[in-house]
């Protein structure tokens, strides 16, 4: 038998389409039971991940493979790999909102040091806006992770 090794490519949305498209046609032609390995980088990977999340790759016949990554291809020709869902946008919006309330902060501590000087009132804004400038407030990778693919292939029963 001979052993396949697949390489998906790095690029954004087109190498996401590019991998698929190379996937689907090794199922379509029945090679995918002799894949040993799919190795991937940035877009190929979320590729790679979808598969990964829908089974066993080598048992898939084409048209049932074609139907589990129909959905990541109806994304990615629709919307594109970013702002995935409802819980992304919410997040990248509070990003936004946090970051420019931390800019007003600094601002205004840099204001009320202008008019005071350095006293209690200035140093807490301008230390607490500029802590969250330099600290960011980014979510924990569960349940960033969890939310992100939920939302990319569908709730399919278990967690």
């Amino acid at each position: 038998m001979t052993k396949i090794g697949v390489a998906l490519s790095g690029g954004g949305y087109r190498a996401t389409m590019w991998g698929i498209g190379a996937l689907i046609y090794l199922a379509d032609t029945g090679r995918n039971r002799e894949v040993v390995a799919i190795s991937s980088v940035s877009g190929g990977s979320v590729a790679n991940g979808v598969v990964a999340h829908e089974g066993d790759y080598r048992d898939s016949p084409g048209p049932e493979f074609a139907d589990r990554v129909r959905p990541l291809i109806r994304h990615c020709a629709h919307t594109g790999l970013f702002f995935w869902g409802p819980s992304t946008n919410a997040y990248v919006r509070s990003l936004f909102a946090l970051t420019g309330l931390a800019v007003t902060v600094t601002l205004a501590g840099v204001a009320a040091t202008a008019v005071d000087g350095i006293r209690l009132l200035s140093g807490a804004l301008l230390a607490a806006g500029l802590l969250h400038v330099l600290l960011g407030h980014p979510l924990p990778p569960t349940l960033r992770d969890r939310q992100y693919f939920a939302d990319l292939v569908g709730r399919r029963g278990g967690t």
